[in-house]
């Protein structure tokens, strides 16, 4: 059985690396799902160029962060 599906916002995904950010656990909550196999993750084509915008003017996420996201 194919397990339920949903569209994430690059936002969503910011939270795995921002915790302290509004909605964080339950973006986590999304992730864990979809490691554990319970949900399938799709994404804009453009999500990555959205999650690269982000990096260019983010100054607070380290270089593991960065590193870790792309």
């Amino acid at each position: 059985m194919t397990p339920p599906a949903c569209v994430l916002d690059t936002s969503v995904m910011l939270k795995w690396f921002r915790q302290g950010e509004r909605f964080a656990p339950q973006a986590l909550a999304l992730r864990a799902a979809y490691l554990q196999g319970d949900l399938e993750i799709w994404a804009p084509t453009l999500a990555a160029c959205e999650l690269a915008n982000v990096l260019c003017f983010k100054n607070d996420l380290s270089a593991d962060q960065v590193q870790e996201m792309v």
